[in-house]
């Protein structure tokens, strides 16, 4: 059985969320920037950095025995907030959080559809 450091399981849930949970990110950097050979190293440190970012953070936070309940959590959030951003075609920022945080439960449920 494969076992994986605490290091690596880091390193490789970084370059998951980067490459898979950013589609919409992705996307309109390539339509604002163009997908241009002088823009190809622009896109990659731009990724790089992505990654890195979430890299030093992961490994800020956690420890032996907080990393695998703070990867779980981390990917449920960016599952739910991708699938948002996908569909609705929105930003979540700062303001969205705070007003889904005073949002009532009476409030919520009328917002689900199922489509």
């Amino acid at each position: 059985m494969l076992r994986l450091s605490q290091n690596r399981l880091i390193i490789i849930s970084s370059i998951f969320l980067t490459l898979f949970y950013n589609y919409k990110f992705f996307k309109d950097f390539i339509l604002t920037y163009g997908f241009i050979t002088s823009n190809i190293f622009y896109f990659l440190s731009v990724t790089v950095v992505l990654t890195l970012l979430i890299i030093f953070l992961l490994t800020l936070f956690s420890s032996k025995y907080t990393t695998k309940p703070i990867l779980i959590t981390i990917f449920t959030i960016s599952a739910f907030t991708a699938y948002f951003m996908d569909s609705y075609s929105v930003v979540i920022d700062s303001e969205m959080i705070r007003n889904s945080l005073q949002t009532s439960f009476k409030e919520s449920v009328d917002l689900f559809s199922f489509r």
